[in-house]
């Protein structure tokens, strides 16, 4: 029982080690249709380019070389693997996290890669693989192990298991502030702490970290995701979105603001028991405030059609529902600096931010303080 325990809370905080958080998740679909996108990848090696030899028992044809850990993931490089061999080469402005992709057959576990001399091992039938000769990658591997250790010591005392979380915030944390040097560390600020920690400490975090670690694509992500923040944070003008409803038309934010009302800007999605229950609340909340001047724009962060409809019917998504089916890919989300779901932002008549990152149980209180205002004026 304990053993099974210990690789369910594994499964949970070791794969949140690459897709912490949602938007981070990558889809490998349809690689076959997409041609490199060589953004930390130069082909001019010179003295400090890599070379990555593959000997992965059962890979044969086209494999991909596949950026991890960010979203809008792009396909690095591609080569042919013959009897299990292969060789990709280049120059990296930077370590970087990748996964070798088979499109249909397989995406390997996510390995980090350097400018030098790398060999990587594994099995067809097995997404694990290794890689040997990456200082970073091993770096990765060592901090890993030491979150499955804390794990594992938690499970020994189970009345102290409501500390494991903060212990290994506190761990993270720690891991940063001894590595400023390693591209690891942005890669754990940006997966572990970037919807926890306030925006003046990732600015300040950012600006510790060592010149190579600056040109890596998670200080680059987390970069954009503060301006994205501050570009709609309390006080600040609403960005339009401009995404299709469940019957293919284009239902635009803009047209609801104005005429008096108030608009809620809920990012959610059916695989999310969160928003599931926010939304149930969120249908009580309508039909108590929409006469008065309230409605909804929901941006579904979801990827099949069926799922995002019924889901929209089971739990009374009230108002406008729309989504471009692209998961966290979707342009409203990344607009907003959304990366976690619910999301929920409030914007005055006038397309002014008021709230951003509003809890549920205080929307109640905020609609019942903006109308009451409103009925009062009215009477006075």
């Amino acid at each position: 029982m304990k053993q099974q325990l210990f690789k369910n809370l594994v499964v949970v905080f070791g794969a949140a080690l690459v897709n912490a958080i949602p938007s981070l998740a990558q889809s490998y679909l349809n690689l076959t249709s997409r041609s490199p996108q060589k953004k930390v990848i130069s082909s001019n090696r010179g003295k400090n380019g890599f070379v990555l030899r593959g000997n992965v028992e059962g890979v044969n044809g086209k494999i991909y070389m596949v950026e991890a850990g960010i979203p809008n993931a792009a396909v690095l490089d591609s080569t042919m693997a013959v009897n299990g061999r292969f060789v990709f080469k280049g120059t990296l402005t930077s370590p970087v996290m990748v996964t070798l992709v088979q499109p249909d057959r397989i995406n390997f576990s996510p390995i980090f890669i350097e400018n030098g001399e790398m060999m990587v091992y594994g099995r067809a039938n097995n997404r694990e693989i290794n890689v040997y000769g990456s200082i970073t990658d091993q770096k990765y591997r060592d901090r890993n192990r030491q979150v499955n250790e804390l794990v594992e010591q938690y499970l020994t005392n189970r009345s102290m298991m409501g500390e494991l979380t903060s212990e290994i915030s506190r761990f993270n944390m720690d891991f940063i502030e001894k590595n400023l040097d390693c591209v690891v560390s942005a890669y754990v600020l940006l997966t572990e702490f970037v919807n926890s920690l306030p925006l003046q400490a990732i600015k300040y975090k950012l600006e510790s970290f060592s010149e190579e670690v600056k040109k890596s694509p998670y200080v680059r992500e987390l970069k954009n995701y503060v301006d994205r923040v501050e570009a709609t944070s309390v006080g600040k003008k609403f960005i339009d979105v401009q995404l299709p409803d469940l019957n293919g038309k284009i239902q635009k934010l803009s047209e609801l603001i104005g005429n008096g009302k108030y608009i809620l800007l809920n990012f959610w999605a059916s695989w999310c028991l969160p928003c599931r229950e926010t939304n149930e609340e969120l249908a009580r909340i309508y039909r108590e405030f929409s006469s008065l001047g309230f409605d909804i724009y929901n941006v579904a962060m979801d990827r099949n059609y069926d799922e995002w409809v019924n889901a929209v019917g089971r739990y009374g998504v009230c108002g406008t529902n729309v989504s471009n089916l692209k998961s966290w890919n979707c342009p409203a989300a990344r607009s907003y600096g959304v990366n976690v779901a619910p999301m929920m932002l409030l914007i005055d008549p006038q397309g002014i931010i008021i709230e951003r990152g509003m809890d549920i149980s205080l929307l109640r209180v905020k609609l019942g303080q903006i109308f009451r205002r409103s009925l009062s004026s009215l009477i006075n």
